[in-house]
């Protein structure tokens, strides 16, 4: 399970918002584009838990989730990119079959990052509060 400490900086009922720093080498991961890491972020959460402001939690994210979002972030791309050029290579040619490949990929980026927007996968869970 990847773990991480936050703050909480309010709580209302059931919905709580949380201060999550990021280690410096997480700035520079490509799951940074996606708002899971990199920095200072704020992100709300539901708890089974009655927290307080100020209280230290501590969030985490099951393994197989991250390694799905793995896939999805570092993967697919690849293999889209890879496909997309070797059909693109029969009838065009190679720097316009190379731009579409890579407009294939920006697209796919865009797509995903509304679909987790939206659908609010992969969101981490509170584990503790320490007090």
């Amino acid at each position: 399970m990847l773990k991480q400490e936050a703050e909480v900086i309010q709580a209302t009922g059931k919905e709580v918002k949380l201060k999550v720093i990021s280690p410096q080498t997480c700035r520079h991961c490509q799951l940074n584009f996606f708002g899971f890491c990199g920095g200072e972020r704020i992100i709300s959460l539901e708890s089974k838990i009655n927290l307080k402001e100020g209280q230290k939690v501590q969030i985490g994210l099951k393994e197989k989730k991250a390694d799905l979002l793995n896939v999805f972030v570092f993967l697919a791309p690849a293999v889209i990119f890879v496909l997309s050029l070797f059909v693109f290579l029969r009838g065009l040619g190679e720097a316009l079959s190379f731009f579409l490949s890579l407009s294939f990929v920006f697209g796919y980026f865009f797509l995903l990052k509304i679909i987790f927007y939206k659908k609010k996968l992969f969101q981490p869970f509170i584990l503790e509060s320490y007090d």
